[in-house]
């Protein structure tokens, strides 16, 4: 298995989720919606497990409820960050860690 992947048990089979298709993951209790542009896949597994088992250089938790794949953020403010058709707010506890995440031309 590659790094750019994991697998998620749909119907009784694994399937293979590329990390490029990932548009967001989101905590629902105790478990994560890993939403692609198909379809969204509700595992049972929180959030901040499955921020451990992801890639840091390529996801990163930007709230308590979401994680997003980098290479998807369009533009940051100091409360949100748009990934384009959505918008997702920062927590104030992540902001930090999520802005050394980026790679700022300062």
């Amino acid at each position: 298995m590659t790094s750019q992947s994991f697998f998620v048990l749909l119907n009784g089979q694994w399937l293979r989720i590329e990390y490029g298709d990932v548009l967001l993951i989101e905590a629902e209790h105790k478990y994560s919606l890993i939403i692609t542009s198909r379809i969204t896949y509700r595992q049972e597994i929180n959030i901040s497990r499955m921020q451990e088992i992801i890639d840091p250089d390529y996801f990163c938790r930007v709230h308590r409820r979401y994680i997003l794949p980098l290479h998807r953020i369009r533009f940051v403010t100091r409360e949100l960050v748009n990934l384009g058709d959505r918008e997702v707010p920062i927590g104030e506890s992540y902001y930090r860690d999520f802005m050394m995440q980026l790679p700022l031309l300062k």
